[in-house]
């Protein structure tokens, strides 16, 4: 998806990232990880086998978010690479809002396996055979997390089926400067059903 094209979906659905992201991944059984201010999941759409990390932070700009979330994000991120290991070449990609952009676009780093090589049938037709589904990723790192966690070379953090899995969607409030009418209260709620709710309200 372009950066334009994401920039129309949200405009037309400023709870796009809860809903198809966090959301979707807790109904599928996708979530990895997750801690005070990040969750991680296994990801879907993706030309390569994809693990994402999201900040669930109010702020949308990792540069003003609090030491706390920053580094929150990055256990996740660590976590994430420990559990992927040396043998396997990735690309780690951060993507946060423009400047000039006004609406709610939270911080989140995907990590991809590059463990095929497209060939002609992909450049000719256009469609990717990802080698590795999101359930036998999630399988896989979960079950190397646990171990990671277990031998303490992790940061404490919600592993798998200890992440919540009560997920409904939750509309999220755009920012802390611009609060989306009657989002406040609704995503409270999703917090207290515990849920991690993308940008939620601080």
């Amino acid at each position: 998806m372009t950066s334009q094209l994401e920039l129309q979906k949200v405009r037309a659905n400023p709870n796009l990232y809860n809903e198809m992201a966090v959301d979707y991944a807790a109904y599928q059984g996708l979530l990895v990880a997750s801690n005070e201010h990040a969750v991680a999941f296994a990801g879907f759409g993706h030309r390569y086998p994809t693990l994402e990390v999201y900040s669930t932070s109010a702020v949308a700009e990792p540069w003003l978010m609090s030491r706390e979330e920053v580094d929150a994000v990055a256990d996740l991120v660590h976590a994430l690479h420990a559990a992927t290991g040396a043998d396997v070449p990735s690309n780690e990609e951060w993507h946060h809002k423009p400047l000039d952009v006004d609406q709610p676009m939270p911080w989140h780093i995907t990590l991809k396996w590059r463990v095929s090589t497209l060939a002609g049938f992909e450049g000719g037709t256009k469609i990717y055979l990802n080698t590795i589904d999101p359930w036998t990723l999630r399988d896989r790192v979960v079950a190397r997390l646990e171990d990671l966690r277990a031998d303490r070379l992790i940061a404490p953090m919600a592993v798998g089926e200890e992440c919540p899995d009560d997920a409904q969607p939750a509309p999220v409030q755009p920012g802390p400067h611009r609060p989306a009418v009657g989002s406040t209260t609704r995503a409270r709620e999703a917090g207290a059903r515990g849920l991690p709710t993308i940008m939620k309200p601080s």
